[in-house]
């Protein structure tokens, strides 16, 4: 009797999984960007300003990375910023890329980010 070789399962569909975060109540934006600042795929409310913050936040994350590194913490896993009308979420997605969350309500950052957890093993995937 031959043994069926096990299916692979498919790559996660990049586009629904930006989309599944950003349904949460309270967020306003998700993106994908590469680690050059290119913006590889975006859910939620497009911002015009989506792209240049894409770009802004490459450089970011570059030198807060570089920091633990000098300081021999290894890799950068997630970075969060607070401003007066909100946070960004910053989480990297393998070493290539990184995921942007943009939130209008601090209050719901801790499930924000247990959801953005779920989703990066998916992520790196399908990057």
């Amino acid at each position: 009797v031959a043994v069926a070789a096990p299916v692979p399962a498919p790559d996660p569909d990049l586009k629904a999984l930006l989309a599944g975060v950003a349904e949460l109540a309270g967020v306003s934006l998700t993106a994908l960007i590469d680690r050059e600042g290119a913006l590889m795929e975006v859910a939620g409310g497009l911002l015009p300003e989506a792209e240049l913050a894409g770009a802004l936040a490459a450089c970011l994350v570059e030198s807060t990375d570089g920091v633990g590194r000098a300081l021999t913490q290894g890799r950068l896993q997630s970075l969060i910023l607070e401003y007066d009308a909100g946070v960004v979420l910053l989480n990297a997605v393998g070493a290539g890329a990184m995921l942007a969350v943009v939130l209008g309500d601090p209050a719901v950052l801790g499930k924000v980010r247990y959801h953005v957890k779920k989703a990066l093993p998916d992520l790196v995937r399908a990057v």
